[in-house]
């Protein structure tokens, strides 16, 4: 696989959908144009160059092709990216440290992670659906607590608690919302 040619083939925003909807699983060029706001013509091509990348792959099951990702492809991507961002960080590393003159204060931070039996679609799917199972009893800024909580699924999407009287108390801000892979919310807190 080419790198180049592979990232070149996500530089398109369809293409990029098109990848997510298969995040999901195997789908018909049907199946994904019912969801993007192309027609079928144009998700075929837009596979053709995803497979030319190598990272989508067709077969046959009956009358029907279904396209599937290619994990080797995206795992190369990954570790590219990966070896990237460390080469990129370990110079800043260097760079802070050879730099001396200036003693950083000491910042806390807080790390929690947690593994789910799930697939990451599915896991994503259920995390930004925080209506069904964020614990709003115990965890709101709203006084008094409000009655459930909702993330807008998209950049510039809100992050929010509603209350019964339909009065609504912001949390944050969507600031990136790629799935199944990348969430990234702001904390709007506040002395109030």
């Amino acid at each position: 696989m080419n790198i180049d040619e592979a990232f070149g083939a996500l530089g398109d925003r369809t293409r990029r959908q098109i990848v997510g909807q298969l995040a999901c699983g195997a789908a018909s060029v049907g199946g994904l144009a019912a969801s993007l706001p192309v027609g079928r013509p144009a998700v075929s091509m837009h596979l053709r160059v995803l497979r030319d990348a190598g990272l989508v792959s067709a077969r046959a099951e009956g009358t029907r092709r279904l396209y599937q990702l290619e994990p080797d492809a995206l795992a190369a991507l990954r570790d590219y990216l990966d070896w990237y961002w460390a080469q990129a960080l370990e110079t800043f590393k260097q760079h802070v440290e050879a730099e001396g003159e200036q003693q950083m204060e000491q910042e806390l931070k807080v790390s929690k992670s947690i593994v789910v039996e799930a697939p990451p679609a599915r896991a994503f799917e259920l995390f930004i659906d925080q209506e069904r199972w964020w614990p709003i009893a115990t965890h709101h800024m709203a006084e008094p607590a409000g009655e459930t909580a909702v993330l807008e699924p998209f950049v510039g999407g809100r992050w929010y608690e509603r209350a019964r009287d339909g009065s609504e108390t912001d949390w944050g801000r969507v600031l990136a919302f790629e799935p199944p892979y990348r969430l990234l919310l702001s904390w709007q807190m506040s002395a109030d």
